[in-house]
């Protein structure tokens, strides 16, 4: 039996490394981390890392197609553990739509581009 979709946005499957930093409530930088995208949504990402976010905010990192640094804030919506060593974070981001769709849309980009490029080789 399929259930309905009730996210308001469609995630779309990704695979690219993305590097992270803790922020506290005051925006200041606590840790850092890499992570791995699962999937993204115009409004938010699920990545999978080695250790579980304990933060409430972050600002996600990845480079564009040209190697441009891309960054975005978000708020953790979870981190939970998946099996040792691996944990699922659900992150919303917290930038101004376009901003947000920007990213997704970018990032996307970057996945198909490189999974072109890896199966001409």
């Amino acid at each position: 039996m399929a259930f309905p979709e009730r996210r308001r946005y469609p995630r779309v499957a990704t695979s690219s490394l993305v590097s992270y930093f803790l922020l506290n409530k005051k925006g200041a930088k606590i840790g850092q981390g890499v992570g791995k995208t699962i999937n993204i949504s115009q409004n938010g990402i699920l990545i999978e890392t080695s250790r579980a976010i304990d933060s409430k905010y972050v600002l996600i990192l990845a480079k564009d197609l040209e190697d441009k640094m891309m960054e975005i804030k978000g708020q953790v919506v979870y981190s939970r553990k998946i099996t040792p060593g691996i944990y699922e974070c659900g992150i919303n981001f917290q930038g101004h739509h376009a901003k947000n769709v920007k990213f997704r849309r970018d990032l996307i980009r970057v996945f198909h581009f490189r999974n072109l490029f890896s199966h001409r080789i």
